[in-house]
């Protein structure tokens, strides 16, 4: 996770808390909606990460298609 969302979270943590013990609802209510807002954005993080390695990991196997194809072709000739 990302160390904005983390840091996103502990913020919303805190504003909920000082909401509920101050009977502010608004102020409750924006804590709640940063820490999932700090969860998203940890999770986009996460779902970029994986994107990343799954397109090398295609990229690396599409360059050994390509090597062994042309292996094929030399061979044929």
């Amino acid at each position: 996770m990302s160390d904005k969302g983390i840091l996103d979270q502990a913020k919303g943590k805190a504003k909920e808390i000082i909401g509920d013990l101050t009977g502010d609802d608004k102020k409750k209510a924006e804590g709640q909606v940063e820490q999932l807002e700090g969860k998203a954005k940890g999770a986009m993080e996460n779902l970029s990460q994986e994107a990343r390695e799954k397109a090398l990991m295609a990229q690396e196997a599409a360059n050994k298609a390509l090597e062994k194809a042309k292996s094929r072709f030399k061979d044929d000739k």
